[in-house]
């Protein structure tokens, strides 16, 4: 899915983000105890996405024992 960037704003990026894969910033929180995720974070939470697909829910044996480490061998990375 391509990020629509905020033309209406003169922004390169759209509202929604706060940061981009490579760790730049385009937010910067008021509260100190707010940041934005790190990549490596970003790439963990997406990587999550890719199991979906297969297993559905929390059910699934995989899930309940779910390593994030283990490389998928349906999904070649």
């Amino acid at each position: 899915m391509e990020s629509q960037k905020s033309d209406l704003l003169g922004l390169d990026f759209p509202l929604s983000a706060v940061t981009d894969l490579e760790g730049h910033v385009f937010v910067r929180f008021s509260r100190k105890d707010l940041r934005a995720f790190t990549p490596e974070e970003i790439k963990r939470i997406l990587r999550v996405g890719l199991c979906l697909d297969c297993h559905k829910d929390f059910t699934d044996p995989v899930m309940k024992n779910w390593d994030p480490k283990r490389k998928c061998p349906v999904f070649k990375e």
